[in-house]
């Protein structure tokens, strides 16, 4: 009873012990994650996910790669079926979770 209280009142219920092998757990997912995606995104497809990060419109991207629209297009469209997101910011946030780009510094 005391726990269904404490959750209640936000906190947490979960034992230490439990919540480090969470974490343990969780680092390692994402330590796969990270090599099944540096494995399965080809190198324009992770440039083209650099650049969506900082800022960059696909057009930009193009003129910036020197590569028509539709290809960049559909390298967005293939990062973002391999990472399983649906927008631009998905893609992003997931990269950065994943450590394959880094963090802006704001």
């Amino acid at each position: 009873m005391d726990a269904l209280r404490g959750t209640c009142a936000g906190r947490s219920c979960t034992s230490q012990r439990v919540t480090r092998c969470r974490e343990k757990w969780s680092d390692q997912v994402t330590a796969k994650n990270c090599a099944i995606a540096k494995r399965d995104l080809s190198s324009q497809q992770l440039e083209v996910g650099e650049r969506l990060a900082l800022g960059n419109s696909t057009q930009q991207i193009a003129d910036q790669m020197g590569l028509c629209l539709d290809t960049i297009i559909t390298h967005k469209k293939r990062l973002f079926k391999k990472l399983g997101v649906q927008s631009e910011t998905e893609a992003i946030h997931r990269l950065h979770q994943l450590g394959l780009i880094p963090q802006s510094e704001e």
